[in-house]
């Protein structure tokens, strides 16, 4: 029995083993519900004691005594745990949508974490997906370059969310409008209505500022517009590559030096 002498004095390495026992026997177990009780405890014992929340990330950790823990009122485990669960290849669907209740939470800490958490999910609800968005407007810089990173990781956002995407590309974090600007380059057509429209100026003092900081460029050639950052150059087809340009010249700051020299 898993239970039989002799014990582990340090304790983790047998919870584990209670992990992968549970994953195998049937949920009527008699003793269960107190082994799951006893795994939530030692999951809160590890956020306070390491501030770390490994056992959280196994999958074999049992749904029911996760959300136990996820009862927790302080929010430094609350951020801890939802951290860890953001490294599982799976998420419960109940602990998905305890995790999308604390994107509005109070503590600024907690936001960023649930939005983590959340943007690895390929399958979120709509609505779900719509509350992420909405942290695109949160009043805290790490929560919206959060938004950003978790929008990013989608290929197929509706239209709605790419223009509050790029209504990221004037935010006064450097860090967010470039994660905006690399969020919006998945999206081949939008990003191209930018260059043609009132965003082209945002988009180019972005790309021009991480220019000063990294080896990146932009130019057209045989009807594509190029982005050649450290040498992964992605190429856009253009059908009115003169109207970007003349765009992309309007946009330059008036103090702008010449490039080559004519």
């Amino acid at each position: 029995m898993i239970e039989d002498e002799p014990l582990d004095l340090l304790g983790p390495t047998h919870q584990r083993l209670v992990m992968h026992c549970l994953s195998e026997v049937s949920d009527e177990l008699p003793i269960r519900t107190n082994l799951e009780q006893r795994l939530s405890k030692w999951l809160l014992f590890e956020c306070e004691f390491s501030q770390s929340a490994h056992l959280a990330s196994e999958v074999e950790f049992p749904e029911q005594a996760l959300n136990t823990a996820l009862l927790e009122e302080t929010a430094d485990i609350r951020r801890t745990i939802l951290q860890s669960l953001a490294k599982r290849a799976t998420i419960p669907p109940n602990t998905i949508g305890r995790a999308a209740s604390w994107l509005e939470d109070e503590n600024a800490s907690v936001r960023p974490a649930a939005v983590h958490t959340l943007s690895r999910r390929s399958d979120l609800p709509e609505e779900t997906l719509k509350a992420v968005a909405a942290r695109l407007e949160d009043e805290d810089s790490d929560v919206r370059e959060a938004a950003v990173e978790a929008l990013r990781e989608r290929s197929d956002l509706p239209e709605d969310m790419l223009k509050a995407v790029a209504a990221r590309l004037k935010d006064k974090e450097p860090r967010i409008r470039w994660a905006a600007n690399a969020a919006l380059l998945r999206h081949e057509k939008y990003y191209l209505t930018l260059l043609k429209g009132a965003y082209a100026t945002y988009l180019y003092k972005v790309l021009l500022q991480r220019s000063f900081e990294e080896q990146s460029s932009w130019y057209t050639e045989d009807g594509n517009f190029c982005f050649n950052v450290q040498e992964d150059i992605k190429r856009m087809s253009l059908d009115t590559h003169h109207d970007v340009t003349a765009m992309i010249n309007k946009a330059r700051p008036t103090n702008f030096p010449s490039t080559n020299g004519r």
